[in-house]
Parts: C-alpha cells; structure tokens; sequence
C-alpha cells in the first residue's frame, strides 16, 4: 500500500514538472514573437536622413469613364531600419490645400532592402484634382509630404494641341492680350525683401540641410525649391524637410532645429 501511494506521488511531480516547462516555453515563445512584432519603426519616428532611404513613387492609373484616375504607391527601403506605416494616414494634396484622402486602412511593415506597392491608394481622384504641377502626397500632416510627383492628364494633353481653323478669332484674342499686358504692366508688384534672409539661395539651403544631418554619403539626388517659407528639400523627389529663410530646419514630422544646432551640428 506504501508503494503505491509513493509512485502515485513521484508520477504527480513529473506530471508538475512537465506542465511547468511547457508553460516556460510558451512564455518565451511568446515574448519573442512580440518582441519580433514590435521591432519595426513607425515612419513619422524617423530621422530626416533616414527618411532620405525611404523612397516613394507614385503610379497613375489608365484614365476610367468618369475622367479619374487611381494612384498606387511604391514604396522602397534602403534603409538599416524595418519601418510600418498606416495606411490611413495617407493624403493628397494640391497647392498646399488637403483634397483627398485614401480609404485604405491597416499597417504595412516595410523590411529592410524590400520594397512593397500599395495599390489603389487613392480611388477615383479626378483630373481636377490633379490639375498643375503641385500636387503632393503627405503623411500624417501637411508637412510630412512623402512625394511630389509629376501627374499628367488627358485634359493637360489636349490642351497642348493647337487649332489652325480659326486665325481671325486668334488675332484677336491676341490684340485683346496684348491691351491687358499694357494696362497690367504698370500695376506690377514689387518684389518680396531678401536683405534679411538668413539663406537667400537653394545651394545654401541645401548646404545647410547636409551640414545638420551630417549627410556623407551620396548627395547627387538632393534639391532645393523655393516656398512661401523657405527651400522645400528633397531627394530624388522625396520631400525631406524644410530649411527656412532664417536658417532652420523643419523636419517631415514638425520638428524644429535652430540655425545655432545645425552650423555647431559636426564641430
């Protein structure tokens, strides 16, 4: 009788001792696919030169029978860094002003030297909307714009066609021009004061924008333009940040460095 219980006993510790050791390793299992999960870096947390290796391209779609496109969206990473994005938070933009929005939503994780398209980001977008040479996709905000691409319609095209059929109506549609560019000539405005800008020229901007993210490697893709508030950088089309007449730095995610942080940056 004493044998019996003793095995009973012994048989209930290994059955313990099993069980605990496979809930041990399930809790590590499981700490590891969560670490795993949350190893990749929202975009928005990203430094500027390392939104530099993110690069974005828009595809435009054939035109449908309501005289709109689609546009997807490529996305490539050569960066160091796996990066998510949400997908919801992308949006159109044109001459500054929020005109569409995608109806997508979810997260995307990007790995390292991958690149992945994301399809019909934007659904039924009229060629309106993609009217002139300013349209521009940001994320999250208006300053965080991700691509400035260069979107012609069918409507930009037959308007480069010219008609020879009717030179009288021409002629004088072109006197007419002709008076208004006279009476307009005096009314001229004057030009904005430069004298107390900081940073007067796209080369400097962009020398300034080098000189604060300590940028070494290649800089061939890197321009700048002119806005209302400073020079837009970008890379490769990429935009990258904003350095303004006064010498700071806005980041794509609104972050701000003085002039003083970035000419001591690599002293």
């Amino acid at each position: 009788m004493k044998k019996i219980i003793w095995l009973v006993g012994m048989l209930s510790i290994v059955l313990l001792a099993g069980c605990s050791n496979n809930s041990s390793n399930g809790s590590k299992e499981s700490t590891t696919k969560t670490t795993k999960t949350e190893s990749a870096t929202a975009y928005q947390k990203l430094s500027g030169s390392e939104k530099t290796d993110i690069k974005f391209k828009i595809i435009k779609g054939e035109e449908n029978s309501n005289n709109a496109y689609s546009l997807s969206m490529k996305i490539k990473n050569n960066g160091t860094k796996d990066v998510k994005f949400d997908k919801s938070k992308f949006f159109l933009m044109v001459d500054g002003a929020k005109k569409f929005s995608t109806s997508l939503d979810g997260n995307v994780t990007l790995k390292v030297g991958k690149s992945i398209t994301i399809d019909d980001l934007f659904k039924n977008v009229s060629a309106e909307k993609l009217d002139g040479n300013k349209v521009k996709i940001a994320y999250l905000n208006k300053s965080n714009v991700v691509a400035s691409p260069k979107l012609k319609t069918s409507s930009d095209e037959s308007d480069n066609a010219t008609s020879n059929t009717d030179n009288a109506a021409a002629t004088s549609q072109n006197a007419t021009t002709d008076q208004n560019s006279d009476s307009s000539a005096a009314a001229t405005p004057a030009q904005p004061d430069t004298s107390n800008r900081v940073v007067d020229s796209p080369e400097q901007a962009i020398g300034l924008f080098i000189q604060g993210n300590g940028i070494s490697g290649d800089r061939s893709g890197l321009a700048a333009s002119e806005i209302s508030n400073g020079y837009q950088i970008t890379d490769h089309g990429t935009a990258v940040g904003v350095i303004t007449f006064d010498g700071q730095e806005i980041d794509q995610d609104g972050t701000v460095k003085s002039n003083s942080v970035i000419t001591n940056a690599n002293s």
